[in-house]
């Protein structure tokens, strides 16, 4: 049996609304956050890159993930910056 510990994420500024289990995050949360700069689009990314590595050993559900994850995450904080939000 696998056992991992659900690990928070580890926002880029610090903030007491968004330091929450990345597994309890709704989109309204990550929006939120996202608008308020509490961590970046990268930040989130990496988290759930992290979260993958840390449990999929076991159930082995995820086959492979995007190479280029991190730099469209990276090019997407530059959208936000200039208030190029989508959706």
């Amino acid at each position: 049996m696998c056992g991992f510990a659900e690990q928070p994420l580890q926002p880029a500024i610090p903030s007491a609304f968004c330091v929450l289990p990345l597994l309890d995050l709704t989109l309204a949360d990550v929006a939120a956050c996202l608008d308020n700069v509490d961590f970046t689009v990268f930040d989130l990314v990496k988290a759930c890159l992290e979260r993958i590595d840390e449990g999929d050993g076991c159930f082995r559900s995820i086959f492979k993930t995007n190479p280029h994850a991190e730099a469209i995450a990276c090019s997407l904080d530059g959208e936000l910056k200039i208030c190029r939000r989508r959706g």
